[in-house]
């Protein structure tokens, strides 16, 4: 704060300024006496100046003193000052911080609200995520119960069909027995009469039978034996003679059963069912002395001929002139042979009867013409195949008698005198030349087709 002059200030200014004024007159030539006299009056005002510089000097002191007071009140203003505006600017500072704590505090509030949030959302989110996989696991439990019920009564139905389906099949295969013994026993009686009898010449021979067209079709009654069977054709039910291949007989009055005779009837009743229709077609003879038709026969894409060949159950034969399916039955015959299926199948048990050989010993594969489409004419008699020697007998079933036997169930092989393979869990049996043959289990092993049908099993439909 300013600080006001003090008197003796005053007074020494003032003195200060007289001694100014006369050293000005002096230097300006002035009088001496004026000089003297001024001299004199300087002398006095010097007395007087020093009595007041003395008192000027006391004067300086305390003004010197006052001055201190004044510098030191001053320094306590300025330390008041400086207290005051550091007490502001902590007050400024404390406030900052109070403020910048509450910030904080409201930040850390609200982000505490966020991460509340956030975990309820999470517990909401997975709680409904639990309830979805509830519902999922329920509705997936539910589906599978469905199912398996849904399983459990076509699985029933099943059992109720396949229960049906093999009663109605054995009724079947009795009633279609039965009358395959009387066919049979009545085919036998009129082969023997027609064998006994002479070959009828030209002017006793009846009249023409129909003469049938190269690949009409016809419907099968019954199976002979493995090279013969009874087809109904236009209405007509004729007997047909597979051409070019002969079977082990079963049926023939001289040679009775021959070894694998059942199995070739049995195989021929697999591929040609009763009731399922064929597609027949012919070479130059239509018939043959014993007015059988002389046919290739087809069931769908399959040459019943050829793949009773290619079983092994039949060897190639040549009845002149008919010589149109000879090297396809030849053919297959060698696949056979190559496989050791049928009658070259090791440790057979029996010995194959020999087929009767035909009229010029049966050669090598030739490429025979074949016939015309259109029929042929008035059918000229047939050269009959010379008969061979009777075979030796053929030799008893292995033991066991018709089965069943066990096989090898590691190699899933039956003994070739029961080579029958019959499935107990689908009650099905299967031949050699089935599709699933291979496949079968061998525990139940049957010398033939009949004695497995006996036993309760039911023929493979492939």
């Amino acid at each position: 704060m300013p600080v006001s002059p003090s008197p003796s200030s005053s007074l020494r200014l003032a003195a200060a300024l007289g001694l100014g004024l006369s050293l000005v007159l002096t230097g300006c030539g002035e009088d001496p006496n004026a000089s003297s006299a001024a001299g004199s009056s300087s002398s006095e005002w010097a007395s007087e100046t020093n009595d007041s510089s003395s008192s000027a000097s006391a004067d300086r002191s305390a003004d010197a003193r006052e001055s201190e007071r004044a510098e030191d009140g001053r320094g306590d203003d300025v330390s008041e000052e400086s207290a005051r505006e550091s007490e502001e600017s902590a007050r400024e500072s404390e406030k900052a911080e109070r403020a910048e704590k509450e910030r904080q505090e409201r930040e850390a509030r609200k982000e505490q609200e966020r991460e509340t949030q956030a975990r309820a959302e999470a517990k909401k989110s997975a709680a409904a995520e639990r309830e979805a996989e509830q519902a999922e696991a329920s509705r997936k439990a539910e589906a599978s119960a469905a199912a398996e019920r849904k399983a459990e009564q076509a699985a029933a139905q099943q059992r109720e069909r396949e229960a049906a389906d093999k009663k109605a099949a054995e009724a079947k295969a009795t009633e279609q027995k039965t009358a395959e013994q009387k066919t049979a026993e009545q085919a036998v009686a009129t082969d023997a009469a027609q064998a006994a009898a002479p070959a009828p010449s030209q002017a006793s021979a009846k009249p023409a039978s129909p003469a049938y067209v190269d690949g009409e079709r016809g419907i099968v009654v019954s199976v002979t034996d493995g090279d013969t069977l009874r087809i109904r054709i236009n209405g007509v039910e004729e007997r047909v003679r597979l051409l070019n291949i002969d079977t082990p007989e079963t049926k023939h009055p001289s040679h009775g059963v021959q070894c694998l005779g059942p199995e070739s009837t049995a195989a021929l009743k697999s591929l040609v069912a009763p009731g399922q229709p064929v597609t027949l077609r012919y070479d130059k003879e239509r018939r043959d002395r014993y007015d059988r038709v002389l046919a290739g026969v087809w069931a769908g894409d399959t040459f019943v001929n050829a793949e009773m060949a290619r079983l092994g159950l039949g060897e190639p034969v040549i009845f002149q002139p008919n010589v149109r399916f000879y090297n396809e039955v030849h053919a297959a015959w060698q696949e056979a042979k190559a496989a050791g299926r049928g009658q070259f199948a090791s440790g057979l048990g029996c010995t194959p009867g020999t087929a009767s050989a035909p009229a010029q010993a049966a050669p090598a594969p030739q490429q025979f013409a074949a016939p015309a489409s259109k029929p042929a004419p008035a059918p000229a008699p047939a050269s009959k195949p010379v008969a061979a020697p009777a075979p030796a007998p053929a030799p008893k079933p292995a033991a066991g008698g018709s089965g069943p036997v066990a096989g090898n169930t590691a190699t899933k092989t039956c003994p070739a005198s029961h080579p029958v393979k019959a499935n107990d869990n689908s009650g099905i049996y299967h031949l050699p030349h089935n599709q699933a043959y291979s496949q079968t289990n061998a525990r139940n092993c049957y010398a033939t087709a009949a004695a497995a049908q006996a036993a309760g099993y039911r023929a493979a439909k492939r």
